[in-house]
């Protein structure tokens, strides 16, 4: 499916959000040297059809926001 990447702990790196098709969507957090660590448990973590991400600063608080289309 669709996978999106930003800094979405504001952290200064880019960060991975991945969309799962009929399983949970996984949230990859960088540490800054390239490893990635899975912080999944920062999301919902229900079975959903989901398909599509965006990623933007949707209610203009200076912060990335995540919307994932199931």
């Amino acid at each position: 499916m669709d996978a999106g990447v930003a800094d979405l702990d504001q952290d200064g790196d880019m960060d991975i959000i991945i969309a799962n098709e009929h399983r949970p969507n996984i949230l990859l957090i960088n540490d800054g040297n390239g490893k990635f660590t899975n912080e999944s448990k920062r999301i919902p973590q229900v079975n959903h059809d989901s398909e599509d991400i965006g990623i933007a600063d949707f209610d203009l608080e200076g912060d990335p926001d995540t919307i994932i289309v199931s």
